[in-house]
């Protein structure tokens, strides 16, 4: 299968090349873009366009064509989204609106449910979409129109219409986007065949270095998404 994967707000697709391997391992190709003034992606970024511009992706050729340059055969199929943090939003958003058939799972890592209700709780952290550390401009932007276009965070309808098979992680000491976030969008979820696993005492950005991380990954590729579809491309590799 391959993961189509959209990061974090403080992070460029770079910042994966040590994952790739691990993904690897699991049998999976692993594909990430830049969104709009991220990393050596042109233009301005903007919280109005991070939805529109991942839209063309839920066209087939478009899609092959992206991962052709990306040196991944159109026929590594199935397709399963990836979102972590802001990137849930966008991958949210391309499960409730795709044709069926179109992707075989979603994978939804420290996601956001509801903007306005972490807004409510005093837990704005994520809504400023800040860049962590000293990173600058160039390589982690500054994603402008936070709560004033607070709408495009919210994620429990969309949740309602994704039916593909979900998983959903989250850490326990998430102060950044809190775990009610995560069950939110489980509870939400319109799928049949969805999980929630949450992490004890990991947060935002250490959610990776659980033990159970890579192995609840691989389990949902192996009996939620290539088992029950018998597609191509879900054989392990060695």
């Amino acid at each position: 299968p391959l993961l189509l994967y959209f990061h974090g707000n403080g992070e460029v697709c770079s910042d994966y090349d040590a994952f790739a391997s691990r993904f690897h391992r699991l049998g999976a190709h692993l594909m990430v873009p830049d969104y709009r003034g991220y990393g050596w992606s042109g233009g301005e970024p903007t919280l109005s366009s991070l939805l529109a511009d991942a839209e063309p992706l839920l066209d087939s050729h478009t899609l092959g064509a992206a991962m052709q340059s990306a040196g991944v055969e159109p026929e590594a199929r199935p397709v399963v989204l990836f979102g972590r943090s802001l990137g849930s939003n966008v991958a949210t958003h391309l499960a409730a609106i795709a044709p069926r058939g179109c992707f075989a799972g979603l994978i939804l890592e420290s996601g956001i449910a509801s903007a306005s209700a972490m807004l409510s709780r005093g837990a704005a952290g994520a809504l400023s979409l800040a860049a962590a550390g000293s990173a600058g401009p160039a390589t982690a932007p500054l994603a402008p129109g936070g709560g004033g276009r607070i709408g495009i965070l919210e994620n429990e309808l969309k949740m309602r219409e994704v039916t593909i098979p979900t998983l959903v992680l989250h850490g326990t000491a998430d102060t950044v986007v809190p775990p009610e976030q995560g069950k939110a969008l489980h509870a939400a979820s319109g799928a049949q065949r969805r999980r929630l696993l949450l992490l004890p005492g990991h947060g935002h950005n250490d959610i990776a270095f659980s033990p159970r991380y890579f192995p609840a990954i691989g389990e949902f590729l192996e009996r939620q998404v290539c088992t029950p579809t018998k597609a191509e491309g879900c054989q392990r590799t060695a």
